[in-house]
């Protein structure tokens, strides 16, 4: 009997050891969590994107106010001091600094769609600016000028649903 035991053994040993081998080679199926930011982090990626887009939209309407007043040439001083036109540090910096709270494993990737957005910001209010001075000297019409204008609030509202899904996705 006794060797009937030891074969059954070694069995169980041999056939235990190829199911631990498979075991520790199989992929996992269960994924890894994504660590999300604290909430300190989210509200200072969060102040930081916030503060980038009103800087471009405070701007935007200042401009848009500059504008109004024809007699006083306000835009020429409004364009000449917010160097609105070169402007694109404001969010790539920006950026740079919410983007230091996550790391690749856990940024969304809204992060990205928020900055390649807020360059087509920056862009359309330059070409808002193009258009308002054409429409000064006669060459763009109401129209021209309006349909610049409204392009960038699309773009704003764009890069406001970026944040809302960063925020949401952190």
């Amino acid at each position: 009997m006794r060797p009937v035991v030891a074969l059954m053994a070694a069995v169980l040993v041999v056939v235990g050891c190829s199911e631990t081998a498979q075991k520790s080679t199989a992929p996992s199926s269960t994924a890894t969590p994504i660590v999300h930011i604290t909430a300190a982090q989210k509200a200072q990626v969060q102040a930081i994107l916030q503060a980038a887009m009103d800087h471009y939209s405070t701007e935007f309407t200042a401009g848009q106010i500059a504008l109004s007043h024809t007699k006083n040439n306000d835009f020429y001083s409004w364009r000449q001091s917010t160097n609105i036109e070169q402007d694109v540090k404001t969010f790539l910096d920006a950026f740079s600094k919410a983007d230091a709270n996550y790391t690749t494993g856990n940024e969304p990737s809204a992060m990205s769609s928020w900055r390649d957005d807020m360059s087509v910001v920056q862009a359309d209010i330059v070409v808002w600016v193009q258009v308002a001075v054409d429409w000064q000297i006669g060459r763009k019409a109401d129209a021209d000028l309006t349909a610049a204008g409204a392009t960038v609030n699309k773009d704003f509202d764009t890069v406001r649903a970026d944040l809302a899904q960063i925020l949401a996705a952190s």
